[in-house]
């Protein structure tokens, strides 16, 4: 009998215990969070760190730069090409993605060009005021060069490290330009011709002319 007494009054004295020895510890942990600064939010605009060319501007939770003014971005600006995606194509080595659009706000200068990090969505560069179309985008073999074809009758030229343009060329009514396999010269279908340019010195080579009651197109194979 008494051994039963002793059991009976055990539990509820270990039971406290245990509750005070969890309830302090409880206490001294809620100590030591009030000492501790609190984490940036993931919604607080973060700053960039120095020499990024970025000084003072915003950050996403991303790390990408916000709008002039803006304060945070709820959601993600990757992947994020404004209007319609016209033409789009991917580097060699899968690494980056090129996407020209039909501009969504007017026909003049509204359309652009954006080379993405095909990883992670990321934009790297931005070319604007290709009118209201972007027709044709696509990588040189090594991957240094961009061709773009716009609604104003141009073949541009970028160079997607620099951001630079070389080149630029009129063309009566081009479609579609694309490099030669071996990386030498550039070519674009213009109506019932095919033009094409080297790429060591923009030295333009012969015509190449298609049946009069057909246009032509151009596609590069590697």
């Amino acid at each position: 009998m008494a051994s039963k007494v002793t059991t009976s009054l055990l539990i509820p004295t270990l039971v406290l215990a245990l509750i005070g020895r969890n309830s302090f510890a409880f206490a001294q942990g809620m100590k030591r969070s009030d000492n501790q600064k609190p984490s940036q939010s993931a919604f607080e605009p973060q700053k960039p760190p120095n020499g990024n060319g970025l000084k003072g501007t915003n950050l996403d939770p991303f790390g990408d730069a916000l709008p002039a003014g803006a304060l945070m971005r709820f959601g993600t600006d990757r992947f994020r090409h404004g209007g319609e995606i016209y033409s789009m194509a991917f580097s060699g080595d899968g690494k980056l993605l090129v996407t020209g659009n039909a501009g969504h706000g007017s026909l003049l200068r509204d359309a652009s060009v954006v080379v993405w990090d095909a990883l992670t969505g990321k934009r790297l560069r931005t070319w604007r005021g290709h009118a209201h179309v972007v027709r044709s985008v696509s990588f040189s073999p090594d991957n240094k060069w961009i061709a773009v074809v716009n609604g104003y009758g141009k073949l541009h030229v970028y160079d997607v490290a620099s951001g630079n343009e070389p080149r630029q060329f009129d063309i009566e009514s081009p479609e579609v330009g694309v490099f030669s396999p071996d990386g030498r010269t550039l070519l674009v279908s213009d109506r019932q011709n095919v033009r094409r340019w080297r790429l060591d010195n923009w030295e333009e080579l012969e015509l190449l002319r298609a049946h009069d009651k057909f246009r032509v197109s151009v596609a590069s194979r590697g």
